[in-house]
């Protein structure tokens, strides 16, 4: 009625409309690599108030940089990824596989 997805339903919404695989192997692979040396020190270049939205965009941008290095030389990838970690919130597959 206001033009908007309800917000409760909104991030599985997307992964309905954008059709997102769910490639949990893969991902977990690309979890275990950790912190990618490019983003060791984001907290410096991107400060982020909440240590638990921190987290999820360190780790983010870390598993897309393991997934095509090119990313690791992005300045930009934590201001695009950063409204996606925000939506997405726990469901860090899901976000990692819209940023892709």
């Amino acid at each position: 009625a206001h033009g908007e997805y309800p917000a409760r339903y909104r991030a599985l919404i997307w992964r309905f409309l954008m059709k997102l695989p769910e490639n949990s192997h893969a991902f977990a692979d690309l979890a275990s690599r950790g912190v990618h040396p490019s983003f060791a020190d984001l907290h410096d270049r991107y400060p982020v108030q909440s240590r638990r939205i921190f987290a999820r965009l360190q780790s983010l941008c870390s598993r897309l940089a393991h997934w095509a290095p090119i990313l690791a030389e992005a300045p930009y990838l934590p201001s695009l990824v950063f409204p996606l970690v925000v939506v997405f919130g726990r469901d860090e597959l899901a976000s990692f596989e819209m940023a892709m």
